[in-house]
């Protein structure tokens, strides 16, 4: 018996981000569950780029709380403990990083 599925159940929101929107070489977006948010920042060039992120830009209550979760660069022997990166202040994306935060 062969089933195929034809359609996918999404959960949660999805929201790009409104200032990179256009960006040549950034895609940052949101995708929120509940009381969980995710801030996804992916820089698809070799350039390195610095995002400005603000309140107005994600959600309430996430820039200075979101906590880096993801990040394709990312030495294991870093960001853990009370130093862990939090999404604040300019984030700086190197050529074809991409960062995930949570919160």
């Amino acid at each position: 018996m062969l089933i195929v599925v034809t359609a996918y159940q999404v959960y949660g929101d999805f929201r790009v981000i409104e200032r990179y929107r256009d960006h040549p070489q950034v895609f940052a977006f949101l995708r929120t569950l509940g009381a969980a948010t995710a801030v996804v920042l992916l820089n698809f060039g070799q350039d390195e780029v610095t995002l400005d992120l603000e309140d107005n830009d994600v959600s309430p209550n996430v820039v200075g709380f979101a906590e880096l979760a993801l990040d394709n660069y990312r030495d294991m022997n870093t960001n853990t403990g009370p130093d862990r990166e939090v999404l604040q202040g300019p984030v700086v994306l190197r050529g074809y990083q991409g960062k995930v935060f949570v919160k």
